[in-house]
């Protein structure tokens, strides 16, 4: 039997040469024709080599009425027990044509990086965002890098992040940008987080053509734990009958919601008028200042996301009391806690900023709080020397530790003889 000639000019053409795929989830793959075949033919994709777990197995078939458009083969990868990226090679091939390979990547997810959500939407010629996050805490900083991996060039996103022991769970965002262009193709990449020793993750970043569009202003909200913030929501453009826009969180903390409704009715005489959404950060326990993505969307219309930060009350240090008045001669303590419990260890300093002289703290002057003692006060100790004038001098005293709201006390000296007695030592002391 003579072997079947393969025609150098007709060619199998796959979205992808190399595809990434995490572990137990899909990614797709495009295949088309690179021309018209002379009748029906059948196109077979099945797996050439390599890990079991990586599977594709289809049967194409394309005609000569059809032969540009493409099919969609799903590429799946189970999910295994080991940390290894699995790798195998796809073949796609028609008898008498030239085959295509692609070679596929498990993503592993054991010791892995997350993406908050597996997929992105970004609008052409604008951004998205996407957070990032560890799977398990680390033994030192971990620095992960970001960066497009595959798939359309318009798409592109790049940034460095450091987690830490204590701040590895909270997602940090990553801005994905799409590039405007002439076709009217909704442009896809593979967007990938990497850090040496950890698995790596993978988001499917799909830009959306800028013809419709929902708008949110503004797009980054900052709210009061205990409050309430609004941002307004309207559309782009005249639509041809009433569209309904819904409003909710995406992802992030569950403390920050909508209040407000969460479905608005725009009609062809109203749709630029901006309408209302109210979005509250409910009071936790927590010193975070947590963070949560909510998105404005219709069908068929690109969505608009609205980042809202929740500014914690319980981010602050404290004293007790402020407002001190210590006798001429001698010392009173003041009482200083977080207002919450930090993710790590805090180093919280009093100090004198400004005032008398003669005012001045004594003994330790550095407090340390910790989740688990945040909570119980910890003392200064204020001193008036004696001096020679009559007069009622002032100093202020400031309680400060980074990222937390200082607190000011402001201590009164009491002139002369007193009668007040000595301030008893502070609590087990």
């Amino acid at each position: 039997m003579a072997a079947a000639e393969v025609d150098d000019d007709l060619r199998l053409v796959t979205s992808a040469s190399n595809l990434l795929v995490p572990e137990g989830g899909t990614r797709p793959l495009r295949v088309s024709l690179n021309g018209p075949p002379a009748s029906d033919v059948s196109v077979t994709v099945a797996r050439l080599s390599g890990d079991t777990d990586l599977r594709a197995s289809a049967t194409l078939v394309f005609t000569p009425a059809d032969w540009y458009k493409a099919r969609v083969v799903t590429v799946s990868a189970l999910d295994d027990t080991d940390a290894i990226n699995g790798t195998a090679a796809l073949r796609v091939s028609i008898v008498g044509w030239t085959s295509s390979d692609v070679q596929v990547t498990e993503v592993d997810n054991d010791g892995a990086l997350r993406f908050a959500a597996n997929t992105v939407v970004v609008p052409e010629n604008g951004t998205g965002t996407v957070g990032v996050s560890l799977a398990g805490q680390p033994g030192a900083n971990v620095t992960v890098a970001v960066a497009r991996a595959s798939g359309d060039t318009d798409l592109s996103g790049s940034a460095s992040l450091t987690f830490t022991p204590s701040n590895w769970y909270i997602a940090q965002p990553v801005t994905i940008t799409a590039a405007h262009d002439v076709d009217a193709t909704a442009g896809q990449a593979a967007i990938q987080a990497s850090a040496v020793g950890w698995s790596t993750a993978v988001a499917t970043a799909t830009e959306l053509d800028d013809d419709a569009r929902v708008l949110a202003t503004p797009s980054t909200l900052r709210v009061p734990e205990r409050a309430g913030r609004t941002f307004t929501v309207r559309l782009a453009g005249r639509p041809g009958a009433t569209t309904f826009v819904d409003v909710g969180r995406q992802s992030g903390d569950t403390s920050l919601h909508v209040v407000s409704s969460t479905r608005l009715a725009f009609s062809p005489g109203d749709w630029n008028r901006p309408q209302t959404v109210t979005v509250a950060a409910a009071a936790d326990d927590d010193a975070l200042d947590g963070v949560a993505c909510f998105t404005a969307s219709a069908a068929g219309w690109r969505p608009a996301a609205v980042t809202a930060i929740e500014e914690d009350i319980n981010r602050c240090v404290m004293a007790f009391p402020v407002l001190v008045a210590v006798p001429e001669g001698r010392s009173r303590s003041i009482a200083v806690r977080l207002g919450g419990p930090p993710a790590s260890a805090v180093t919280v300093n009093v100090a004198k900023v400004s005032g008398d002289a003669d005012l001045q703290l004594s003994g330790s002057t550095i407090l340390t709080f910790t989740s688990t003692n945040w909570f119980a006060p910890q003392y200064v100790t204020v001193a008036a020397a004696a001096d020679a004038d009559r007069v009622n001098g002032s100093a202020l005293f400031r309680g400060y530790a980074e990222g937390w709201q200082p607190v000011d006390i402001v201590v009164t000296e009491i002139d002369g003889p007193s009668s007040l007695p000595s301030a008893p030592p502070p609590p087990g002391s």
